[in-house]
């Protein structure tokens, strides 16, 4: 099978069993494994476009909506870390854009924080995946802003910009954990994330257009931009893969902990 097949099915159902070994290994060395696995990031693309789609109709209607499909993602993919803090957050921000209300990222983050850990205590005591998740949340929303704000002033609104921010301060939030954990970091995980996650928004779409076409048996040239699109991801991952510099290793000593 080939990796842009592969990689399509796990757009479609949020999972990457369906990755080759080589593949899976070599995103998760790039730091690129959430552009596959169904995630928040996934799941706010989601929510995102269903509300300006059905807002002009009704804010109603549009809450709705939002909160029927991110339940129904969840329903999919299962109560992960990451969708538990994802489904829980998005669900907060559309009741209160519904009011009329803004919460504040230091009220969110530790609200949801603390309700995921009584929900489930053993997220606390061990599992990595759910402060990793916050880790990188609070990149996004409370150290994104402020490093946009003094470097970048109003054009912080740029859409490369924004990326830019948000994925380097989502990745300094969670370089410790990820050093500590496993001795090493991924110094290309910028770079990549870079190359692929403005593509992300387009390439779901696309591999769903692909997908309807194969079921309906609609014309075959339908499911060729998706086949471009995810061509030219794999190349990347594995072209920075290979890379030298890909993954350094970090030695922890009684000194540093």
């Amino acid at each position: 099978k080939k990796p842009e097949a592969s990689l399509e099915i796990g757009y479609l159902t949020g999972q990457r069993s369906a990755l080759p070994e080589y593949l899976n290994e070599q995103m998760r060395i790039l730091g690129l494994t959430h552009i596959v696995v169904a995630s928040g990031y996934n799941l706010s693309i989601l929510v995102r476009f269903s509300r300006r789609l059905v807002a002009r109709f009704s804010k109603y209607l549009s809450v709705a909506a939002g909160l029927m499909l991110t339940f129904g993602f969840i329903l999919v993919t299962g109560l992960s870390p990451s969708m538990t803090r994802a489904g829980l957050i998005t669900s907060i921000s559309l009741l209160a854009w519904y009011f009329g209300r803004s919460i504040h990222p230091m009220v969110l983050l530790p609200t949801a924080a603390g309700i995921t850990a009584v929900a489930n205590p053993s997220y606390v005591w061990g599992d990595l995946g759910w402060y990793l998740s916050f880790s990188a949340f609070a990149g996004v929303i409370v150290l994104a802003p402020l490093v946009g704000q003094y470097f970048f002033g109003k054009k912080r609104n740029n859409a490369i910009l924004q990326v830019l921010v948000e994925t380097s301060s989502a990745q300094l939030m969670t370089l410790p954990i990820i050093a500590y954990a496993f001795s090493q970091y991924a110094p290309l995980a910028l770079l990549a994330n870079l190359s692929i996650l403005l593509l992300i928004p387009w390439t779901m779409a696309l591999t769903f257009v692909a997908g309807v076409a194969g079921l309906l048996s609609l014309p075959s040239w339908l499911g060729v931009p998706a086949e471009l699109i995810l061509r030219y991801m794999t190349a990347v991952v594995e072209r920075l893969a290979q890379m030298p510099s890909a993954v350094a290793e970090i030695n922890f000593t009684a000194l540093t902990i």
